[in-house]
């Protein structure tokens, strides 16, 4: 992250669930964080079938966003997470159409 801020490169990347990250004025991990944003409270992306919720969120390199998505596992609900240093600009639907193209094989 730091990196890719120092030379404005934006990028899509996939985060652990133990990461601890600033959102509305309280230090929680992304864990933590998608316990307030179920399947039911996220978007859905019927393309994709996945439930997604894009928030603002920060660490010490800045302010970036972190995309919950939720997507059904052998018919369970499984949660995984994307920092996204790309701008408002670009919508949600690209970002997951960019990382379905490049991990979906």
């Amino acid at each position: 992250m730091t990196f890719s801020r120092q030379h404005q490169i934006p990028v899509l990347i996939r985060a652990k669930a133990n990461m601890t990250v600033q959102f509305e004025g309280e230090s929680l991990t992304l864990n933590a964080l998608s316990k307030q944003f179920p399947p039911d409270r996220c978007h859905l992306y019927a393309e994709f079938g996945w439930r997604v919720r894009r928030l603002p969120v920060a660490r010490e390199v800045g302010g970036f966003d972190v995309l919950i998505v939720w997507r059904k596992v052998h018919g369970e609900w499984t949660r995984f997470f994307l920092f996204s240093t790309f701008g408002g600009d670009v919508t949600v639907r690209s970002l997951l159409r960019a990382w379905k193209a490049r991990w979906g094989i």
